[in-house]
């Protein structure tokens, strides 16, 4: 049998017994046959579902990458209208949302959500008047009380949600402004206890805030504003996160290129 054999005769044999052999073997041989075209039919379906299930698959993801790609344009867009009311100048967003992604190896959530959420730092502004936001000259304290409830009033607009993009965009109008000393608003958190992704957008903000014109001053050089980030190394930045930033420099000049004013 391990040979290849189904069965054999013993002699002397009967012609109607070597018949019915030939006709078992024929019969065991056609279900062989059988047998091994519908294992290759079964084979070459699964593979046709298969490539069929990866087409559909790739289908889906480039739906869902057009969606993501909406909720991101709608989300820049609205910011950009803070822009204007803010009177900042064209771009600051997107620049902040670059050089925040520059520094995301901080944290674990994915760096594009990073950069997505930085756009809306700056939310909470639309509740405070134009003429504080534009004002050519200083602040006078109650001025400056208005301007600072902006991060608590961005944290109230995009806080409770059950989207991690927009619980991560509160958390950073909240804390954006908080000093690496304890000495910034609105909660006067320290060191750690600021969460990392406001100590991100912190250095992001500051550095885009100082090369770009305001209302009050023209913009510094990146000589001079990289000076002064320098200066608030461990006072008002996370010296790491401030490290990060300065080792990466390289690329601070094409996005200042390709989103300039």
């Amino acid at each position: 049998m391990s040979l290849g054999i189904d069965a054999y005769i013993t002699k002397p044999f009967k012609r109607n017994e070597v018949l019915v052999g030939i006709a078992g073997a024929l019969r065991r041989r056609v279900l062989e046959i059988e047998n091994s075209r519908f294992r290759a039919r079964i084979g070459a379906s699964g593979e046709e579902r298969a490539a069929e299930l990866g087409q559909t698959l790739g289908r889906l993801k480039g739906a869902a990458d057009k969606v993501a790609n909406s909720h991101e344009q709608t989300i820049l867009r609205l910011s950009q209208a803070i822009e204007y009311h803010d009177g900042e100048t064209e771009g600051h967003v997107e620049r902040v949302g670059c050089y925040t992604k520059l520094l995301t190896g901080f944290t674990d959530v994915p760096p594009d959500v990073v950069r997505v959420a930085s756009f809306m730092h700056d939310v909470g502004k639309i509740a405070v008047g134009a003429s504080i936001l534009q004002k050519p000259g200083q602040l006078t304290s109650t001025e400056r009380q208005g301007m600072e409830r902006h991060c608590e009033i961005g944290y109230q607009l995009l806080s409770g949600s059950d989207s991690e993009l927009l619980e991560l965009a509160a958390t950073i109008a909240l804390t954006h402004h908080e000093r690496f000393d304890g000495t910034g608003y609105p909660q006067a958190l320290q060191g750690e206890d600021i969460p990392v992704e406001g100590r991100i957008v912190a250095v992001a903000d500051v550095f885009d805030a100082l090369t770009s014109d305001r209302a009050y001053r023209p913009a510094f050089s990146v000589e001079e504003a990289l000076a002064i980030l320098r200066e608030g190394r461990g006072t008002q930045f996370d010296p790491e996160v401030l490290d990060r930033f300065l080792a990466c420099l390289d690329e601070v000049p094409s996005i200042r290129a390709e989103l300039a004013d």
